[in-house]
């Protein structure tokens, strides 16, 4: 069942200029996935953007198979649209929505937001929100792609490894501001993937942030593991990890990385 009254909180809180970019915004009570149901739409047109909320998603899509759960009041939403970008950079796409991620929370007055390669926000060396970035099919520079972003308001039914943004704030924003602002500052976001000065900037400004940057980690591939000095990342997103046998370099979707103990 669609919820029209989130999804004009949701419009309200937008600027005129992001308004002028959604083909639509659904907001659906309940949904298995929100990247799932936006897969199954039509692509939009070029710089148009499509948003889909859920209330609550039972089975919402995480890195390696992996289900991110998000109940009444917790934060579970998609983008769809058309970006410009080589395919050879399409792995800084979500270094570049954590970065907007970033953004919209300290704006919101959340403070030592850290990111973890590639795609997670933390807080206080804990799990607050994660995104996952599918490539529907591309047409030469330009990618249809779909954007999938949960994040923990709610510090109900939290693993132990997680945390909200609940009690961590002076004002709890509610789901439609939060869906809102973050998706404002990823349209302004959009372009910096188009030009090299652009990309050298999502670069920089995501390694400022970064999480266990020059520290011993371990990167699992498989049922194989490597353990290292956590370098940074390569101008096309990949890990750069120096270990006893040189420098070896990770794409985001082939591992998984932990601090040493």
């Amino acid at each position: 069942m669609h919820n029209p009254l989130l999804a004009k909180a949701i419009w309200q809180h937008l600027p005129e200029t992001d308004r002028l970019r959604l083909a639509s915004i659904d907001v659906i009570d309940c949904l298995d996935s929100t990247q799932t149901w936006l897969d199954q739409q039509l692509p939009t047109l070029q710089r148009e953007w499509r948003l889909c909320a859920a209330v609550q998603q039972k089975a919402g899509h995480g890195r390696q198979d992996r289900v991110w759960l998000s109940g009444s009041g917790q934060v579970a939403f998609s983008w769809r649209g058309w970006v410009a970008v080589e395919p050879e950079y399409v792995g800084l796409f979500s270094l570049n929505a954590a970065l907007a991620v970033q953004s919209a929370l300290i704006t919101l007055g959340v403070s030592q937001v850290q990111l973890k390669w590639p795609n997670d926000i933390y807080i206080a060396d804990r799990k607050l929100a994660g995104m996952l970035t599918t490539v529907v099919q591309r047409r030469g520079h330009l990618c249809d792609v779909i954007l999938g972003i949960g994040l923990n308001r709610l510090s109900i039914a939290l693993p132990s490894e997680a945390i909200a943004l609940e009690g961590k704030i002076a004002r709890l924003p509610s789901v439609a501001e939060l869906i809102a602002s973050i998706s404002h500052q990823w349209l302004l976001r959009l372009d910096a993937l188009s030009s090299a000065h652009g990309r050298a900037e999502i670069r920089e400004a995501w390694l400022s942030s970064a999480l266990w940057l020059g520290q011993p980690i371990k990167v699992w591939q498989g049922n194989q593991s490597v353990e290292g000095i956590w370098l940074g990342i390569t101008d096309r997103g990949a890990l750069r990890l120096a270990t006893n046998t040189g420098e070896q370099v990770f794409m985001a979707d082939e591992v998984k990385l932990r601090p040493l103990d």
